[in-house]
C-alpha cells in the first residue's frame, strides 16, 4: 500500500450467492482518514447496484448462449434429417460447424484401417487463408502422435481442447497448419470405424466455453447416430 501512496482505504465487496463478483472502494492518498458511516452506506448502495447490474448481464448472457445452443441444434437436425447422401451430409455439417463456432477450419477424420498407413480427412471446410489436408491432398501419417491422440479421444466422451503453444514435440507436419487452438471429439457409430470431428482456430488463441463444448458434443453424438442409421437402412 505504501508504494501506491494510499493512506486509507474503504472497500465493499460486490457479491451474490456466495460468489465474489468484484470490489468497489474509496481511497485517500493525502492523509489518513476515518470513513464516516454515510460514506460506508453510500458505498454499500453502490455495491448493491453493481450486483444487480452484473446479475442482469449474467442472466442475459446465459439466455443468449442458450438461444445459440438451441438454434445450433436445430440447424444440425435439419441437415441430418435432410436425406442427404453421407458425404454431402458431412460436408454440410462441416460448413455449418465452421459458421456456428466462427472457426478457421473444420474437418472429419476417418480412423485408419489395419491395412492403411495414415489417417484420411475426406471432409473439411476452411477459411481461404487456412487450407487444410484435403485441399493440399495430404494424408496424416499413422504415427505415435496420431495413435496417442486417437486413444485419448476414444477414452473420453467429452471434447478434447488443446492449446498448441502448450504442447511439446509436435510433428513437423502439424506446424504447417498454423493451429493455435483446436477442439476434437470422437464419433462412435455402432457399426464401422470411429471418426473424429475437429475444429481449428488459426487466427487467434481460443478458449471454448462450456456451452460451446456442450453443443460440439451434441453435434458429434447426433452425427454418429445418423451415420449408424444410414448404414442400418443400407443393410
Amino acid at each position: 500500500m505504501e508504494e501506491t501512496g494510499v493512506r486509507s482505504l474503504l472497500n465493499v465487496p460486490i457479491q451474490a450467492d456466495g460468489r465474489l463478483l468484484g470490489v468497489v472502494g474509496f481511497d485517500a492518498e493525502r492523509s489518513s482518514k476515518s470513513w464516516p458511516e454515510e460514506d460506508v452506506r453510500l458505498l454499500q448502495t453502490v455495491a448493491e447496484n453493481f450486483t444487480h447490474l452484473l446479475l442482469r448481464e449474467e442472466a442475459l448472457r446465459r439466455l443468449r448462449e442458450h438461444a445459440w445452443y438451441l438454434e445450433g441444434l436445430d440447424r444440425v437436425s435439419r441437415i441430418l434429417a435432410g436425406g442427404h447422401e453421407q458425404r454431402e451430409m458431412l460436408q454440410r455439417l462441416s460448413n455449418l460447424v465452421l459458421d456456428l463456432f466462427d472457426a478457421d477450419r473444420t474437418w472429419f477424420l476417418r480412423a485408419a484401417k489395419p491395412q492403411e498407413t495414415g489417417y484420411r480427412i475426406p471432409i473439411e471446410a476452411t477459411r481461404p487463408e487456412y487450407p487444410g489436408a484435403l485441399a493440399n491432398g495430404l494424408e496424416l501419417p499413422d504415427d505415435e502422435f496420431g495413435r496417442g491422440m486417437m486413444q485419448r479421444l476414444l477414452e473420453s466422451e467429452e471434447p478434447l481442447v488443446l492449446q498448441m503453444a502448450d504442447m511439446e514435440e509436435l510433428p513437423e507436419y502439424m506446424e504447417g497448419y498454423e493451429i493455435r487452438s483446436q477442439m476434437l471429439i470422437a464419433l462412435r457409430p455402432e457399426i464401422g470405424e470411429p471418426w473424429v470431428m475437429g475444429i481449428h482456430q488459426c487466427s487467434r488463441t481460443r478458449q471454448w466455453n462450456a456451452v460451446e463444448q456442450r453443443l460440439f458434443m451434441a453435434i458429434a453424438e447426433r452425427t454418429a447416430a445418423a451415420r449408424h442409421g444410414e448404414r442400418s437402412e443400407g443393410g
